[in-house]
């Protein structure tokens, strides 16, 4: 452990070793997490990003007007690295930068909140393993987002308000807000309950030039928002609800479930909110007790208004906001707090080497925050036992690689151009051997954390989509149309979902395997589409010409 104390001083004191060590973090936690381009949220931004870019793409495809609501500039910045033919590069990169920044981020919040050496540097490394939390988000994730390279500068917004540079602090919170609205509004929330609960002592005049300074500095996001979708909507839409939250968004919406991940998403909030409250009765930070009190606080009360909604008040404006997602933050408190925790009891309680080398591997290789709870209740059991911690330890660790790995949770390795699997070299033909203009009938189903939705690689119009249920909070007047068009591929699906998403791709890979050749000539008939692309083993159309396979996938014309 005298190597560890070393090595600590070392990386508290001198900054230049600080900043290499977190450059060395970031290059191996985006390979750990992977990188992949084109995959999950991607799947909504580069379509968007690429019609910005050529109008003559997706001509007249309704998944494509829902572009104009999804308020955020950040995409925008890409557009001149699209337009030269450099944007995977750029995206990638820019991830880069925005790790770099969140290991930056998160270690300035931790030490202002606990001036702890040892709680920085374990804070840091335990970032470069997933850390997942309520409601089912990761700190890092596998591809840049624009919520991805907010969340460093939303943490610095908490570190300055911490240290009392109000201004600074909601400028910076009110440019978030024309990067990702809707995290940004969380911490805005976080603060103004803090400020709220200690008025008597804050400096009022300060305040109120520092929001005079978020308000202009958010003003750009309100202008463009009110210029399509002027005020909010207060309508009730149970059928918003529902859709999303029964095809793939239950996490989201509802905090109880009976679908098993949904529970054990309850239960990491519950050990995130706990880890909190542990911290402030017992491991004090440096006189900011009461701003996290307030803080949980705050983001409780947001998950109640939220879960309100969702159980009894589907108000539009609440469902759009998706406001569950707040826990998001708590999982960040509580990350900093566990590496307090930590830090503390190895540095105040009698603990032998191997009870100690339990104590640090369980926080820092950890997924979920169960699992570092647990270990530190029982780091206090007797010596003897610590063998047994040990094995159960390696035991767990084993088997969150294994069954990350079989249920296609873990994918390491920097695919800067996406994975070449056979559906995305089916894309890539379409995109290189048909008009712009030229409308495909694809297997809605064929989507996943990383793998890619046709729109992304094929630059090319599809009928509906799974993914597409995601978004549909973008434009609920939509609703109809979507569910129109899923239930021609995909019929009787959208009556069967019931929160489990993956029954929902298995259910829509069953239907859409059940439609014949008279289906899909029907289907282009009435969508006016021009191919049709199935997985090669499909025998549905016997009489179609095909003008494209591989080993996965065949492309038919349709008559």
């Amino acid at each position: 452990m005298a190597r560890l104390t070393k090595f600590v001083d070392e990386i508290n004191q001198n900054a230049r070793k600080r900043h290499l060590l977190f450059i060395a973090l970031t290059l191996v936690t985006v390979f750990i997490n992977g990188y992949h381009y084109g995959t999950f949220d991607q799947v909504f931004h580069i379509p968007f990003l690429k019609s910005l870019a050529d109008p003559q793409l997706f001509p007249g495809d309704p998944f494509i007007s829902l572009r104009d609501y999804h308020f955020s500039f950040f995409w925008y910045l890409l557009l001149p690295f699209l337009k030269i033919g450099k944007l995977e590069i750029a995206m990638f990169v820019l991830h880069l930068v925005t790790t770099y920044l969140t290991f930056w981020a998160f270690w300035s919040l931790t030490d202002v909140l606990f001036k702890n050496r040892l709680a920085n540097v374990l804070c840091s490394l335990a970032l470069v393993f997933p850390r997942i939390g309520f409601p089912g988000f990761q700190i890092i994730e596998f591809s840049l987002l624009n919520r991805t390279f907010a969340i460093p500068f939303l943490i610095g917004a908490l570190v300055l308000y911490l240290k009392k540079n109000y201004a600074l602090s909601f400028l910076v919170i009110g440019l978030m807000f024309n990067i990702h609205l809707v995290y940004a509004t969380f911490v805005l929330a976080m603060i103004g309950l803090d400020l709220l609960l200690s008025i008597r002592r804050i400096p009022v005049k300060r305040v109120l030039a520092a929001l005079l300074l978020f308000a202009l500095a958010s003003l750009p996001i309100f202008l463009r928002k009110s210029a399509v979708a002027p005020g909010l909507d207060f309508s009730l839409r149970p059928e918003l609800r529902d859709i999303e939250a029964l095809s793939l968004l239950y996490t989201v919406y509802y905090p109880i479930g009976k679908i098993p991940y949904v529970w054990m998403n309850t239960l990491q909030g519950l050990t995130c909110a706990a880890m909190l409250l542990i911290t402030i009765r017992r491991a004090h930070s440096k006189g900011f007790d009461e701003n996290l009190r307030n803080f949980l606080i705050a983001i409780l009360m947001v998950i109640l208004v939220a879960s309100l909604a969702s159980y009894l008040w589907p108000i539009t404006a609440i469902i759009q906001f998706q406001a569950l997602r707040i826990g998001v933050f708590l999982l960040y408190l509580a990350h900093i707090c566990m590496a307090n925790l930590v830090a503390r009891s190895l540095g105040t309680e009698s603990l032998t080497t191997l009870q100690k080398i339990v104590l640090i591997v369980s926080y820092v290789t950890l997924v979920f925050p169960i699992a570092w709870l647990i270990f530190w209740l029982a780091r206090k059991l007797q010596p003897r036992l610590a063998k047994s911690q040990a094995v159960l330890l390696a035991g767990l660790m084993l088997l969150e690689v294994v069954l990350a790995t079989q249920l296609h949770y873990f994918a390491p390795g920097f695919h800067i151009f996406g994975t070449r699997t056979d559906w995305v070299e089916t894309q890539l033909w379409a995109r290189y051997n048909t008009p712009k203009d030229a409308v495909f009938i694809t297997p809605p189903y064929e989507f996943w954390h990383y793998e890619s939705d046709w729109r992304v690689f094929s630059e090319r119009r599809t009928i509906a989509t799974v993914p597409e249920f995601m978004v549909l909070h973008l434009k609920p007047d939509d609703l109809p149309n979507f569910v129109s068009r899923f239930e021609d591929l995909a019929p009787g699906v959208i009556s069967q979902l019931d929160g489990d998403y993956n029954r929902t791709l298995a259910l829509t890979r069953q239907a859409f395997d059940g439609l014949t050749e008279a289906d899909f000539v029907r289907l282009g008939q009435k969508y006016q589409a021009d191919y049709v692309v199935l997985p090669a083993t499909s025998t549905s159309v016997p009489d179609l010409a095909q003008v494209y396979a591989n080993a996965g996938y065949a492309i038919y014309q349709l008559p």
